[in-house]
């Protein structure tokens, strides 16, 4: 994962202390929430800034990840700079970003992929919202996305005894981390659900962001 191979940099530099191994995700945390001011700043005002900052703030999983040494923080801070790019309609960038975000947490990214796309129709490529139709954009996007996924499997691939590296990750994350909570019945489950309109109820606030965009649109 990338997120291992930048943490290995950093530890070439910085002394192999648990704080030290602390730091870049720290600075992924610091590095999207920046990203986040800036775009919310430019797009809606200082307003909408601050209580978007507000409520990453305050859900105690977005912080709590980046106290750690996880691959989340990295994940997280290169597909906010995806939805940034592909928001303002730049499909080079926007894939490059997405694709350091897979590098970063594997197939996580299929996460992020359904708000860059919404970022794309939804963003300031040209044309009015809700009839942009920013394919061209997408397609630079997915094949700079496609070209470093390749790249990426072809090192792992062919480095000696990590030559089944994909095969033994995503069975062993299935089997470990999937399979033991796979029940239909959850789906039905104030356990499930509590903690997860929870952490999400910054979520809210999304109609009242994007209802200035519909505006005089024709549905």
């Amino acid at each position: 994962h990338l997120a291992f191979w930048l943490t290995g940099l950093w530890l070439k530099i910085a002394p192999a202390e648990d704080w030290a191994v602390r730091i870049p995700g720290h600075l992924c945390y610091l590095a999207s929430l920046i990203i986040l001011l800036r775009f919310l700043t430019s797009r809606f005002g200082r307003g909408a800034a601050l209580a978007g900052a507000l409520c990453l703030l305050s859900m105690t999983v977005f912080a709590n990840w980046h106290s750690n040494m996880y691959l989340d923080p990295f994940f997280l801070s290169f597909a906010t700079g995806a939805f940034v790019c592909a928001w303002a309609g730049k499909g080079w960038q926007a894939g490059a970003w997405l694709g350091a975000a897979a590098l970063a947490k594997g197939t996580t990214v299929l996460g992020a992929g359904p708000a860059v796309m919404f970022a794309f129709f939804a963003g300031e490529s040209p044309g009015e919202f809700p009839q942009r139709r920013p394919w061209w954009e997408i397609t630079k996007a997915a094949g700079v996305f496609a070209v470093l996924a390749a790249l990426y499997f072809a090192v792992i691939s062919g480095v000696g005894e990590y030559g089944e590296f994909f095969t033994r990750h995503f069975e062993r994350h299935f089997r470990n981390r999937f399979l033991p909570h796979w029940d239909w019945s959850l789906a039905f489950s104030w356990r499930l659900w509590k903690p997860l309109l929870v952490e999400t109820r910054g979520l809210v606030l999304a109609p009242f962001a994007l209802a200035p965009r519909f505006e005089g649109a024709q549905l």
